[in-house]
């Protein structure tokens, strides 16, 4: 070991490295599998935990984990008739089928998802694991696209794999309902590292929402990694929603790879947590791939927001739209990272990325550094950002029509995010994220009003 990598072990590190033999030994008795995890272990224990020394990391420091910490593997799975109660308000108002996971795990008695009733195959990612039909399909394709040599949570999360699921959408299918895949955190000072690998065959067409809440005691890390694959003529709208309470800490890894003329509309929506660091990474593989990735960011006090973002065009006549956005009240903190790199080989590529983040406080931050790298000349590609409040004409117009500063606040603001929400596939999902942000949001202007007394 370098003297380098010793800088970045640390008590939590060496916790994890130590609890692996009796994770493992609890685990599916699987060579291959086995094979994957301890890889992704030596990988994990090679890099260590990132430092802000680290480019990617600079400006999002990891005190939050390891004040937080330690967070402890869980040795074995959560028995479903041991499933706690939820007393919080779980429902978005969307009549669509439903996978619920409570703690990683698939909760069949809280799920209304009929995969073959609706043409899609779904599988509990221990049960594909499991099975000598589906295993090989898993192990052939997990870690293709998220990478445990670069990334160390994506490594830590390979090792520590547990929970999640498996969807394949079958060639030529059009789903005839949007899925829910329900994601509910509970534990107390837990590692969970869920695992998500999505194969959408050529010709497919079918809409997700991923929603991520915790209990308001909740306070573990949740460390997952996604793998879409959207191959020729297939087109996916995958939605992230992330509303955990305000202690919880989440990092993630989405990693997607397009094939010829195909698409994938991804949303991305951080709307709560302590600490959240979000990768993203799209592969345009093929000619006519294309993405549109939208991305939204609320943080109110003591919290910290983070999207990484990269798009790489490698062939000719693909296109990718950007668009991201941000929200801080109180001290909170905010980074937004977006790099598009075009290879040479990719000629007539169309692409462009646009960051927007809105400060309601004085004392909230945000690094914004949208980035391009071009290795060819027939493209066209733009990219900018802005920061700023909220504007005080606009607020003094609203004064003088009668409206109170908080409701006047809170429409400016909303105005705001609402680019995001727009862009969303359906009139029902958007309707119920438009109510959740603009609760969400009135926290934030309380957070904001107390920061500038």
């Amino acid at each position: 070991m370098t003297r380098s990598q010793e800088t970045n072990r640390t008590a939590q590190t060496d916790d994890w490295l130590t609890a692996f033999p009796d994770f493992l030994g609890a685990q599916t008795p699987s060579a291959a599998l086995v094979a994957f995890r301890e890889a992704a272990l030596r990988q994990f224990e090679e890099q260590g935990l990132p430092h802000r020394k680290m480019e990617a990391w600079r400006h999002t420091p990891l005190t939050a984990i390891h004040k937080s910490g330690p967070f402890r593997p869980v040795l074995t799975e959560l028995k479903t008739d041991e499933s706690p109660a939820w007393d919080e308000q779980t429902e978005r108002e969307l009549d669509w089928p439903r996978a619920v996971f409570v703690d990683g795990q698939f909760d069949p008695t809280r799920s209304t998802l009929q995969a073959n009733k609706i043409g899609l195959a779904f599988y509990d990612l221990e049960e594909a694991l499991a099975d000598n039909a589906t295993r090989p399909i898993l192990l052939d394709r997990l870690g293709q696209l998220a990478d445990s040599k670069t990334d160390a949570f994506t490594a830590l999360s390979s090792a520590y794999m547990q929970g999640g699921t498996f969807v394949r959408i079958p060639k030529n299918s059009k789903l005839g309902h949007p899925i829910h895949l329900l994601f509910m955190w509970t534990e107390q000072g837990a590692l969970r590292c869920p695992r998500t690998l999505v194969l959408a065959e050529p010709g497919s067409h079918a809409t997700v929402l991923v929603e991520h809440i915790s209990s308001s005691t909740s306070e573990s890390l949740i460390n997952g990694v996604t793998e879409l694959f959207v191959e020729e003529n297939a087109q996916l709208d995958w939605i992230v929603m992330e509303n955990l309470a305000g202690r919880a800490l989440h990092v993630s890894n989405l990693q997607a790879q397009i094939g010829r003329d195909a698409h994938l509309s991804l949303h991305l929506l951080s709307l709560c947590g302590h600490f959240t660091r979000n990768n993203v990474g799209v592969n345009l593989i093929d000619n006519g791939a294309s993405v549109e990735l939208g991305g939204l960011f609320l943080a109110g006090d003591e919290q910290l927001a983070d999207h990484h973002t990269e798009i790489r065009h490698t062939m000719p006549y693909c296109e990718s739209r950007q668009l991201h956005k941000g929200v801080l009240s109180g001290n909170a903190r905010g980074v937004f990272c977006g790099m598009i790199h075009v290879d040479p080989h990719a000629q007539k590529t169309d692409s462009s990325l646009s960051s927007s983040s809105l400060l309601l406080s004085e004392r909230a931050r945000i690094e914004s550094e949208p980035q391009l790298e071009i290795f060819t000349d027939d493209v066209k590609c733009s990219h900018g950002s802005t920061v700023g409040r909220l504007d005080a004409e606009a607020l003094f117009y609203l004064a003088s029509r009668g409206i109170a500063p908080e409701d006047a606040r809170l429409i400016l603001t909303r105005a705001f995010t609402d680019d995001i929400c727009q862009r969303l596939p359906r009139e029902d999902l958007r309707n119920s994220v438009q109510e959740l942000i603009a609760k969400n949001l009135t926290a934030l202007d309380e957070y904001a009003t107390k920061a500038e007394r």
